[in-house]
């Protein structure tokens, strides 16, 4: 694992440490939110954020699992804690903060427009790979080959539908 993702993972933890309590909603936003869930398993948040929480998590439908700490420990709050996770498009948040940390660092705008191409570059061993459509949950991309889109458009659906074309062409353009 590199340095550069270790910070941005280091970072993420941070931005949602610090973001839940002060604006929640942004880490429902940003977490895939389960059914029929039980109540926080551990609780020290106002008990009516917690209950807007659970009721929000219910709403959704999705699977979910939260463990919130702040730094200093006097917050704390999780939900499915110890469920076990598929952990594969996790690493998507980490993307999408190195993303919003260029853009404040003015590297990157968001209305910039990229050229969708399927060819990508093994962080292994060098070698190109293209992405097939049927393994991915969002086909529609791939018939914009050729074409370009705004760095946001693909931060949205690498976040909103796990697309993992997007999320390459995102990291990519970001040089991790």
């Amino acid at each position: 694992m590199s340095l550069r993702m270790l910070l941005g993972i280091l970072l993420a933890c941070a931005v949602l440490g610090f973001g839940f309590w002060a604006q929640e909603h942004y880490l429902l936003t940003a977490l895939s939110v389960s059914s029929g869930a039980p109540a926080a398993e551990t609780s020290s948040i106002d008990p009516r954020i917690a209950a807007r929480l659970q009721e929000r998590i219910q709403k959704s439908g999705a699977d979910v699992g939260v463990a919130f700490r702040t730094l200093d420990g006097n917050a704390v709050w999780s939900f499915h804690a110890g469920d076990d996770f598929h952990a594969a498009s996790t690493m998507k948040i980490p993307v999408m903060i190195e993303l919003f940390h260029q853009v404040r660092q003015r590297q990157i705008k968001l209305d910039e427009g990229l050229l969708i191409e399927n060819e990508f570059h093994s962080i292994v061993d060098g070698s190109r790979f293209t992405l097939d459509p049927k393994d991915d949950s969002e086909a529609e991309l791939y018939k914009a080959v050729g074409q370009t889109r705004t760095v946001r458009q693909l931060c949205e659906l690498m976040i909103t539908v796990s697309s993992n074309f997007a999320t390459n062409l995102v990291i990519q353009k970001l040089g991790v």
